[in-house]
């Protein structure tokens, strides 16, 4: 049969089928008892089948998702539907599987079902930047079929009762400037919904590791909880790969390093997928290594103001090691200290990451640092452990035209 003739059984704004051809074929032993019920029609008989896909192309489009070339080959029972393989492309990313639904034919004719699947994906390369906002939102209404049918009927069942769990290997994973490698995990989907379960993946010359949920996916209104693991990645892809962390004040451009960390995020996001900046919550345990800032456009103010004559265009500094907060577009910056080639100090504070709020950081700066023109990064460790001495106070809040005003101060409190 074309798959163009489903067209006629759902809304224009729901699917639309292009073209290919889908074929099945069965065969049924049973007899029924007494007067002709479903349950005993099909679950007290044999039943076996077997079908195929072929070039099939199709859209759903409240997601804005394309199947195109579908090849698939199939088969049934009067319990459960076996994917044996089936390859297709979803907006252009070449994908292949093979799996099982659980308790299919029952779903199907008998009322109060879920639908169970469990589906192996491989991909060589999934581009993320192929999938764009939700399409309800462009459209008021999906409209009516021409013809709605049992079909009709079963399909929209099955989009808001499945419950799928996919074992996912991924060459290669990409989105504007993210780009991971050998991907494997398990992702869980339904209606609504999705949550991944350890994932992993290489990330930015280093190991990636993440578990969470999306949730309100179905009001497109996506609640968003995970926990991420970086372990020796490279900094500065770090930053490149999750867009400078939506700031710009510290730039992929600006730091080196090795990076270990240890994240729980949450947000908000709205339909077209863009966090919600108010929304943002975050603990962050981070860990670097080998580290150094590069012309960073932040120090001009603190050289001019502090440390005249002083090279900053290359500043490496000793293991640094803290906790932050996030809330909203706040990032809160636990009391630490710094050890660097051109200056060593402390500093706690606010970091603003947008509009609405305002950096105010205190730098503590021992005395000792005015006089010495850096030290050696061997010798930086050892300032952790020794006595720092008398220390002056500077205040860094925002300059309206940008970059940070820095004066002193007579305590934390001022």
């Amino acid at each position: 049969m074309p798959m163009k003739e489903l067209n006629r059984m759902f809304a224009p704004g729901q699917f639309r089928f292009g073209g290919g051809m889908i074929a099945v074929n069965f065969h049924y032993e049973g007899r029924p008892k007494g007067h002709f019920d479903v349950e005993n029609a099909l679950l007290d008989a044999k039943l076996s089948g077997e079908g195929h896909i072929t070039d099939g192309a199709f859209a759903y489009k409240p997601r804005g998702y394309r199947f195109e070339k579908v090849n698939t080959r199939f088969s049934f029972d009067e319990q459960d539907l076996f994917i044996k393989e089936i390859r297709l492309l979803l907006n252009d990313n070449e994908m292949e599987g093979n799996g099982k639904f659980y308790g299919f034919l029952p779903f199907l004719f008998l009322p109060g079902r879920e639908l169970e699947t469990s589906l192996e994906v491989t991909a060589r390369t999934f581009d993320l930047g192929n999938f764009k906002a939700p399409q309800k939102f462009l459209q008021p209404s999906a409209g009516r079929p021409q013809d709605s049918t049992v079909v009709t009927r079963l399909v929209n069942a099955g989009l808001e009762k499945i419950n799928a769990r996919l074992q996912l290997r991924i060459d290669s994973v990409r989105y504007r400037n993210f780009r991971a490698a050998n991907v494997q995990g398990e992702l869980a989907m339904k209606p609504g919904a999705l949550r991944f379960d350890d994932t992993r993946m290489d990330l930015c010359d280093g190991d990636f590791r993440l578990s969470g949920r999306i949730e309100g996916l179905e009001e497109n209104r996506p609640d968003i909880d995970v926990r991420v693991e970086f372990r020796n990645t490279d900094i500065r892809q770090v930053f490149r790969s999750f867009d400078n962390f939506g700031q710009q004040d510290l730039t992929f451009q600006n730091i080196r390093g090795r990076l270990d960390a240890d994240v729980r995020f949450s947000a908000r996001a709205n339909a077209n997928y863009d966090l919600l900046p108010a929304s943002m919550r975050g603990q962050f345990g981070v860990k670097v290594q080998n580290g150094a800032l590069i012309n960073l456009p932040a120090l001009d103010s603190l050289q001019n103001f502090l440390l005249r004559g002083r090279g900053l265009s290359n500043i490496q500094f000793a293991t640094l090691e803290n906790a932050f907060e996030l809330e909203g577009q706040n990032l809160l910056v636990d009391h630490f200290f710094v050890a660097s080639t051109a200056l060593s100090f402390g500093v706690e504070g606010r970091y603003a990451l947008g509009e609405g709020s305002d950096t105010d950081l205190l730098f503590e700066v021992p005395v000792a640092n005015l006089f010495w023109q850096g030290k050696e990064v061997d010798a930086l460790e050892k300032l952790h452990r020794k006595k720092r001495g008398p220390a002056i106070l500077l205040r860094a809040t925002e300059k309206e035209e940008g970059g940070l005003n820095f004066k002193w101060v007579l305590s934390k409190g001022k």
